[in-house]
């Protein structure tokens, strides 16, 4: 577990606004994996047994569906691949900025020796396209490249925030008690008078002193009457146990909830970002009017937990039930609650033809497993809801639902997406501006997430 910890320690070190310190989601995750996952595949199978003995509004659990795929949600995030992706814009930027410069001395060339209002006229117009390819054009490829390595960084924060809850509320025993005897409990719970008297002797010791010293009294035989009052008490302990069980499972799920709205908010900004961008900058020099309204400004980094969660999926439009002050029914546990808000709002396909349709084609994809990319149509719409913390081995209420499908992540080739006429733009007439047709798109899946503290702390107990 130590080992784990440092591991675990070490990514976040390497984590800055604009790298996510790992190559996949998978590193950060996996070094959470020996944690409280460990505890709760002991201790699902008992729960599911006490049920019989009390009942929980959460009901009964299935630890792959219900624990272990919540915990998976974030995995196979290529970050390597979105940093690919920047790069090669950035290349592209580069490159722009060079040719655009090289064209600027042609043209100061030519207008120095084309003196006549047609001169002046087509000076202008120049002027115009020279100021849009370096502050919508070049800028724009510059903040998109930005936006997508900080996106990157903000999952990977959540990623790490989700491994780190599984270490520090991992467990082996129930407070005192080992899932062996739990079991003990149940088949006192279930035999009663048929239990053996070394069971319930054994099994006493985690009970209150009257029960100890009823159990002590009997020599030579624990009586029938006696075996009757500790089958009680073992079905009172296993109903106690059903329930805070069942409290502790739904704070791990409200934090993956939360750890799934983060992300989604994070692939959301970015995908808002990079539809914002102009698709055409130079339609207005074209139409001889004005250029069109710069892109909109770059989504925040937002590394951390943001404010209180609520509200309703933006996908499904249900309501979030979520306890801003996530107090739980135990005494070993405090709640400290923060969530954000995810847009109730999602992106719908539109053709792209221009800068910023071309890069939201080639960075779009099947965000949360709800949207894709091909030829030059882009749709992206985001996924869900929030998050807490809690102590072992007790918790607060909450229940979270699984994805449904089969959601896989991975890079998928769109041929055609990002493709665009180099005669659209003024400057792809003189050679500026000239992507190559076909390079394709990639898309991923498995995509989700908002993290936000709901931190319950443990007592003095």
């Amino acid at each position: 577990m130590d080992d784990a910890r440092n591991d675990l320690a070490d990514l976040a070190t390497k984590r800055t606004e604009t790298d996510p310190g790992a190559l996949n989601s998978n590193e950060i995750l996996d070094k959470g994996a020996s944690g409280v996952l460990v505890g709760l595949k002991a201790f699902c199978p008992l729960y599911n047994d006490a049920l019989q003995f009390g009942s929980t509004e959460l009901g009964p659990l299935d630890y792959e569906r219900d624990i272990q795929q919540r915990y998976d949600e974030q995995r196979d995030i290529p970050f390597d691949v979105f940093r690919q992706r920047a790069e090669e814009i950035e290349e592209v930027r580069e490159q722009f900025a060079d040719a655009l410069s090289h064209q600027s001395n042609r043209m100061a060339t030519v207008f120095s020796h084309w003196q006549s209002g047609a001169g002046d006229s087509a000076r202008g117009m120049w002027q115009q396209i020279e100021k849009i390819s370096r502050h919508d054009v070049e800028d724009g490829l510059a903040e998109s490249a930005e936006a997508i390595l900080r996106s990157c960084s903000v999952i990977a924060a959540a990623c790490h925030h989700k491994a780190d809850w599984s270490l520090r509320y991992a467990f082996d025993t129930w407070g005192p008690v080992p899932a062996a005897d739990v079991e003990r409990a149940i088949d006192v719970a279930r035999q009663g008078r048929a239990a053996a008297d070394s069971e319930i002797t054994y099994f006493a010791k985690y009970l209150g002193d009257e029960a100890r010293a009823a159990i002590a009294g009997d020599k030579g035989g624990l009586e029938a009457e006696t075996k009757d009052a500790a089958q009680a008490w073992a079905k009172e302990w296993l109903a106690r146990f059903a329930d805070e069980f069942a409290s502790f499972v739904g704070h791990f799920h409200t934090m993956c909830d939360n750890t799934r709205t983060q992300t989604d908010e994070a692939w959301g900004q970015l995908a808002e970002f990079l539809l914002g961008l102009p698709e055409d900058p130079y339609a207005g020099v074209a139409a001889g009017g004005m250029s069109p309204q710069p892109a909109s400004s770059m989504p925040p980094p937002g590394t951390g937990p943001g404010p209180e969660v609520g509200g309703a999926s933006p996908v499904t439009g249900t309501p979030v039930h979520i306890d801003p002050n996530g107090a739980p029914d135990t005494d070993r546990m405090a709640d400290e609650d923060s969530g954000s808000v995810v847009p109730a709002s999602a992106f719908t396909a539109e053709p792209s033809d221009g800068i910023g349709g071309s890069l939201s084609a080639e960075l779009g994809g099947d965000i949360h497993g709800a949207a894709g990319v091909a030829g030059g149509m882009v749709a992206s719409p985001l996924g869900e809801d929030s998050d807490g913390d809690a102590a072992p081995p007790a918790g607060g209420a909450g229940v979270g639902s699984i994805p449904g499908g089969d959601a896989r992540s991975g890079v998928a080739g769109v041929g055609g997406a990002g493709q665009q006429r180099a005669s659209s733009y003024p400057l792809g007439e003189i050679g500026l501006f000239e992507p190559e047709a076909g390079d394709g798109a990639f898309g991923i899946s498995r995509i989700s997430g908002s993290l936000d503290d709901d931190e319950p702390e443990d007592s003095d107990e």
